[in-house]
């Protein structure tokens, strides 16, 4: 549906302040507190600490899901690195950071510095695992294999892949057409590469251990200059094999081995393109400054939310599957489920790497990951949780306390300790704070002590 609240973004921009979550304080619960019971004059109150669970208070409502953003790393890379500058791939999961300068913008370069670009390859928190110097033709795309070698395309077609170490494993062409036409665009996936030339020839490999280049429709002059490209995976499609999307003029057309279908907007011009990491929906920024969101058959408009910003992003990404973000200079702005958004201000050039169920977001300073917060996080640690596991946590940390109260607390949950133990579990799972994990493991531990090893299954459906 459409959205009745556009995003101005011409107004100076700080970051939303959180939803405010609702507030429950049923008995004998009291999350942050001690219950009401009075403190004795003499003796001070037993408190809880209750600072593990203090993170829920910064969570972003968007719609009914919460979303989070927690510092991973401070990188290591140093002040003088600039994103602005450079080309930066990031590998999935986590892996190693690739990036080399941007021959195609204008940077300072310092005294005995030389001309020639050097690919650089770092872990996630910064530290350099390789110095590559650049001896190809122009880099026209740079990403990761499934396997973590780092694929570089240059403008000619050579294909340059490599080990995180640095150490070169291969090397090929896309085929003489790039070689001679030039290429335009590129696009990596985990399992191949497809390459559009300057004259609309479609070219792609989808396997890395025998790279025999392939042919797909070529996509003729009469749809105008492609502004735009990305790619289906193959285990993303119906049919099972590739498809190329390419934002031509004011339409989209998809490409694939049958043939090339236009599908005949009349949203566009779109200015860019991301599609969901399962495939089924495509997130476009139109040249009207709408992200409109569809399905990727073209069948379905799901939503679009104006942003009043005709000038396109630096990045268009997905948070998993049910946002999407799109960063400015200086601006990252997410959109949620029916048209809810947050935004953030940074004064540092970012770079955006899209995963399955979140985006990392890069910057010079920070390495911070941007999250759909996990329903079983938000079943334990949300303010004023009800939930068996949320009482169970607090039991336990009553009970560290010496607390009286986590007798009455522990007792209205006797029923359900199965579930409230499991509930823990999943949440320490979905963790990434150590000394919350912690805590919800020992919060298991104790509720699971009380209903014995031979104690009821904590799931109805056999999941362990």
């Amino acid at each position: 549906g459409k959205f009745e609240d556009p995003l101005p973004l011409s107004l100076p921009l700080k970051a939303s302040p959180p939803t405010p979550l609702p507030h429950h304080h049923p008995t004998p619960r009291g999350r942050g507190s001690i219950g009401g019971m009075a403190a004795s004059a003499n003796k001070p109150a037993p408190t809880a600490d209750w600072s593990l669970t203090a993170g829920s208070s910064t969570w972003n409502k968007l719609f009914d899901r919460y979303y989070r953003k927690k510092e991973l790393y401070t990188m290591e890379w140093g002040e003088d690195v600039d994103l602005a500058k450079m080309v930066v791939a990031g590998s999935r999961f986590a892996g190693p950071i690739a990036m080399i300068r941007d021959d195609r913008k204008v940077s300072l370069i310092g005294a005995g510095a030389t001309l020639r670009p050097t690919l650089t390859i770092h872990s996630c928190s910064g530290q350099l695992l390789a110095s590559i110097p650049w001896k190809v033709p122009r880099l026209a795309e740079m990403g990761w294999t499934d396997n973590e070698r780092l694929v570089c395309v240059s403008d000619d077609g050579t294909v340059l892949m490599y080990a995180s170490n640095g150490r070169l494993v291969q090397t090929f062409t896309m085929g003489p057409e790039c070689k001679d036409e030039g290429v335009h665009a590129s696009r990596i996936w985990g399992g191949g590469a497809v390459c559009l030339t300057r004259g609309g020839s479609l070219v792609y490999v989808d396997d890395w251990e025998d790279p025999v280049p392939r042919k797909m429709p070529r996509v003729g002059d009469q749809y105008g200059e492609v502004v735009c490209m990305e790619v289906i995976e193959p285990r993303m499609t119906a049919s099972k094999g590739l498809e190329v999307l390419l934002a031509v003029d004011k339409t989209v057309l998809t490409v694939d081995l049958a043939g090339v279908t236009d599908h005949k907007l009349a949203a566009g011009p779109v200015r860019a393109m991301s599609v969901c990491p399962n495939g089924r929906m495509l997130a476009c920024f139109t040249g009207d400054g709408v992200v409109w969101v569809l399905t990727t058959d073209f069948a379905k408009n799901l939503s679009e939310f104006p942003t009043k910003s005709q000038v396109p992003p630096t990045q268009l990404a997905w948070c998993g599957t049910d946002s999407v973000v799109l960063y400015w200079s200086k601006l990252l702005l997410m959109v949620g489920p029916y048209g809810d958004w947050v935004k953030y201000s940074y004064d540092e050039p970012l770079c955006l790497i899209p995963e399955y169920d979140c985006v990392r977001v890069l910057s010079t300073s920070s390495h911070e990951m941007l999250q759909r917060v996990p329903t079983a996080c938000v079943e334990v640690l949300k303010l004023g949780s009800c939930t068996p596991a949320a009482m169970l946590l607090d039991a336990k940390q009553l009970l560290d306390a010496n607390d009286p109260k986590a007798d009455g607390v522990l007792r209205s949950i006797l029923d359900s300790l199965p579930e409230a133990v499991w509930g823990c579990v999943l949440a320490a799972v979905e963790e990434t704070d150590v000394g919350l994990q912690k805590a919800l493991l020992a919060a298991a531990s104790y509720g699971h002590a009380l209903i014995g090893r031979d104690g009821p299954s904590p799931s109805d459906d056999g999941e362990r």
